[in-house]
């Protein structure tokens, strides 16, 4: 095996079964048998020894690049010049990126460190993708020879994909995720949102393309409501301006609004499906489930500060690119029907606000269709007009040890670090671990 193929070996280990034999197609000469490995370590020895180096690493590298993965941040995009079609998006990227058009790059991953490989022309769905890779930690509890245990730090490789769609202006990244495990301590885990964010940074710095909101929490409200017989909503995690609130009907059995309804009405409490969507609607969601029925997927969708998550959910089927294609599209037909200018009734809803509301920007953003930072512009102003102020508290929703979470108002109140009922350190030093929400004053 030469060296070139010796540095492939990481990459082909980390492709599935199905994607090696697509591989081994792509590559052999029409009419030409297939590879032959015994078992899937074989099957890679053979892969390597049968095809020249540079080749198999293109290969290699843009198959991995148009693999379906199932955590997917959605956004638009916007480009300086309003360069939105294939051939402008296109120079951007081979300006921003030489040569990962056709001379991809296999690097060796670093930690904490995105590096471009690869650009692929997927012609066939006018797409335009960009991968990336990075190194990441796993933890794991194992037994030695002794009989204790102790925590194990593994590395491997993982990919990251923007998937730009210059018809439909939809930008996604995409990549499989990995299981963390237990942390060691001192460490902190690794969000997926942020990986998302260094990858659209990492964009926009190469070729100026920027990524932008997407109105993703009404444009599934709006399905819901026009798609009910194929699509439905089976559980809610909610954040109310208190507390928290979970509704689940369990798997596929029936929307939300329904359940949620016959229950109320079992108890002798009369209201309707409709006022109960409306209540969905307006209340803030930390992540919903939906059954696509027609498609045979659930998606988690999870809001973040950054963007909403889509975790693509596989049951009776494989990972399908297709399937992830029909969700995106429907997101993408739907929320064309979405208002998008609603800055000002955002700053009215600010304003009348009762005295002692609690408004986080995460809410305005999904309730008003804004950007994190339009949002937070808002509330940020408001603070500056008198009519807010900023509290601070705990980002977590872990119980603390010796430590009540409750908003506080000066950032002073807080120690260095917590410690929750799980044992786990938590670092209030660093911004992320600090919520903020900021309270209507009295007028």
């Amino acid at each position: 095996m030469s060296e070139r193929n010796s540095q492939l070996v990481p990459l082909l280990e980390s492709f599935t079964s199905s994607q090696l034999r697509e591989l081994d197609l792509l590559l052999a000469p029409p009419g030409a048998h297939a590879t032959k490995g015994k078992g899937r370590e074989g099957f890679i020895r053979a892969i390597t020894k049968r095809y020249e180096g540079n080749k198999l690493a293109l290969h290699a590298l843009r198959l991995e690049a148009i693999s379906p993965y199932k955590h997917v941040f959605i956004f638009t995009f916007g480009a300086l010049k309003n360069d939105f079609d294939v051939k402008g998006l296109r120079n951007r990227l081979e300006k921003g990126f030489p040569d990962l058009f056709d001379k991809p790059t296999l690097l060796d991953p670093q930690l904490d460190e995105l590096q471009a490989e690869v650009c692929v022309f997927d012609r066939e769905n006018e797409r335009l993708l960009v991968k990336y890779v990075h190194l990441v930690e796993t933890w794991k509890w194992e037994w030695t020879s002794d009989r204790t245990k102790r925590i194990e730090k593994y590395e491997r490789r993982h990919p990251v994909v923007i998937t730009l769609r210059p018809k439909e202006r939809l930008m996604t990244v995409s990549f499989p995720g990995y299981t963390q495990g237990a942390i060691a301590p001192g460490k902190q885990r690794t969000a997926y949102v942020d990986i998302a964010r260094k990858a659209c940074e990492g964009l926009a710095s190469a070729s100026e393309i920027q990524a932008g909101s997407f109105p993703l929490k009404q444009t599934i409200e709006l399905i819901l409501q026009k798609e009910a017989g194929s699509v439905i909503d089976v559980r809610r995690d909610l954040k109310p301006e208190q507390g928290k609130m979970m509704f689940d009907s369990g798997e596929r059995k029936a929307s939300l609004s329904t359940y949620v309804a016959d229950m109320f009405r079992r108890e002798g409490i009369d209201v309707t499906e409709a006022e109960i969507r409306k209540m969905f609607g307006s209340t803030e969601a930390a992540d919903i489930l939906l059954w696509w029925k027609k498609r045979e997927v659930l998606t988690r969708v999870a809001f973040n500060d950054y963007a909403a998550e889509l975790l693509f959910i596989w049951r009776e089927t494989s990972a399908d690119a297709s399937r992830i294609e029909d969700v995106l599209s429907t997101l993408i037909e739907y929320q064309k029907f979405i208002d998008r200018n609603q800055l000002a009734q955002a700053l009215e809803y600010v304003d009348q606000s009762t005295t002692g509301t609690k408004l986080r920007s995460s809410a305005l953003a999904q309730q008003f269709n804004l950007s994190a930072n339009e949002a937070l512009d808002i509330l940020y102003r408001g603070v500056q007009r008198g009519v807010l102020e900023m509290l601070f508290r705990v980002k977590t929703d872990a119980e603390l040890v010796e430590f009540s979470n409750d908003w506080r108002k000066e950032l002073s109140e807080f120690p260095r670090s917590v410690t929750d009922d799980k044992g786990d350190v938590i670092d209030l030093t660093e911004n992320a671990n600090i919520e903020v929400a900021f309270e209507r004053t009295p007028a």
